[in-house]
């Protein structure tokens, strides 16, 4: 091996220096992530230990951090050494072997071992239980003080932005860099960059490498957007929600009744019994008249079945077709539902006041937009709202199931109430906080 000088920016000798067992290189486009994790993949495989390098497809793996793991072999004259495999991916020196592995197949890794050295390339398109996955792997004879490191461009739709944003709480090291920090790049080079990311809030995110936790410009709605009031209404009828508790890990059942722009009644249980529910919605009804009841599908037959002979009920399905009004714009009903929620809110429907408040508004502003490819919007996945959240999103159904329709009998001109919801910082970052 040929003496080899590495021009390193301070970030990537940080990175490489690091001996903290989570390293995580948050950075924005273009900041040289792979190439810092090339040399470190070669250094550990030099060193006689074993790693495991994966990308979020075997394509990109090949493509672009072995790519870089041959350059460096190439720079370093170590050709006739380190020799490579295509199918499956590997490069060995020796008797030991850099396995290359894809976020879509983890589970072909599990059975490995004497594993020393764990990377993540672009780890915010992993699933977050990735590490839980492989951690497995990191032990054997010879393996001493294992290592996970993972560089990443942070995505706004992920929960491991959470995982970064909150790094001290599993001993994570957390290294940043912005696009900008890059000093080998031209100023032309910045400027084709910037030229394919249109939005300043994907500025934000790709090029500052901002750690954002509340979904930025794909967020269905904001904190900012809640009325602190309740605004004008001409629709008087009282509408309930029901979202059933499906047996899911913290999944509750919550029940949302509204008149208009106010709410009457906001409640989530995890341990009431179908009977009881139904006595609860049954002296609710009795003390106030309600005009239409919608209910989740799933796990509803028993409550359905008592209800609609004493109170208007329908079955909702979620994943049903949207409406024909909102059927060249929704993917499903679930789409058109929050779009509903959203235009009542931004036209006054109040939720402040119960102490499922925080809870809601939080569930509301972790739910983002994605755009189908015939153009039809769809709502981030309820697996990965359920792994951000800690639990079901399920007030926030229940509130949706009261508006399955929407109300077109107001004058918007006269909802002034939205807007500013004059929070201060310390109250929107209580509200988003995990609960």
């Amino acid at each position: 091996m040929r003496q080899v000088e590495l021009k390193l920016l301070p970030y990537q000798r940080k990175l490489l220096s690091s001996k903290a067992p989570f390293t995580f290189a948050v950075m924005g486009r273009g900041s040289g992530k792979s190439y810092t994790l090339s040399i470190i993949a070669l250094l550990t495989l030099l060193s006689g230990k074993n790693i495991i390098a994966c990308a979020q497809r075997f394509d990109s793996l090949r493509d672009v951090l072995f790519r870089e793991i041959k350059l460096r072999v190439f720079e370093w004259g170590l050709q006739d050494e380190v020799h490579f495999k295509e199918n499956p991916i590997r490069a060995t020196y020796g008797n030991h072997t850099i396995y290359g592995g894809s976020a879509e197949n983890l589970d072909g890794l599990r059975g490995l071992t004497e594993i020393s050295l764990l990377l993540l390339d672009e780890a915010a398109l992993f699933p977050i239980d990735a590490i839980d996955i492989l951690a497995p792997c990191l032990r054997g004879p010879g393996v001493v003080n294992p290592r996970i490191v993972g560089c990443t461009t942070p995505n706004s739709k992920s929960p491991w932005n959470f995982r970064f944003a909150e790094a001290y709480k599993y001993g994570w090291e957390i290294i940043t860099a912005t696009t900008y920090d890059n000093k080998f790049l031209t100023e032309e080079q910045i400027r084709l960059i910037e030229q394919a990311i249109p939005s300043q809030a994907m500025r934000d995110q790709e090029l500052n490498a901002k750690i954002v936790t509340n979904g930025t410009a794909s967020a269905i709605i904001h904190l900012d957007e809640f009325p602190t009031i309740s605004g004008f209404s001409t629709d008087t009828r009282v509408i309930a929600g029901l979202d059933l508790a499906q047996g899911c890990d913290r999944d509750a059942t919550a029940f949302v009744v509204r008149r208009g722009h106010q709410i009457l009644e906001m409640r989530k249980w995890y341990d009431k019994s179908h009977e009881d529910i139904v006595h609860f919605i049954q002296a609710f009804n009795r003390d106030t008249k309600i005009d239409k009841l919608n209910i989740d599908i799933a796990m509803s037959e028993y409550v359905y079945n008592i209800l609609k002979y004493q109170i208007p009920c329908e079955q909702i399905q979620f994943g049903g077709a949207a409406s024909d009004r909102a059927k060249d714009n929704m993917a499903n009903k679930r789409a058109e539902m929050y779009s509903n929620v959203v235009w009542e809110i931004k036209n006054g429907l109040c939720i402040e006041g119960f102490d499922l408040t925080g809870e809601l508004k939080r569930e509301l502003c972790m739910t983002t937009w994605d755009r189908m490819p015939n153009g039809r919007f769809i709502l981030t996945k309820k697996d990965i709202l359920r792994q951000i959240l800690g639990g079901s999103p399920d007030i926030a159904d229940a509130l949706a199931l009261t508006c399955v329709d929407r109300w077109y009998g107001d004058d918007p001109a006269m909802n002034s109430s939205s807007g500013n919801n004059g929070l201060s910082r310390d109250e929107e970052e209580e509200i988003m906080s995990e609960y």
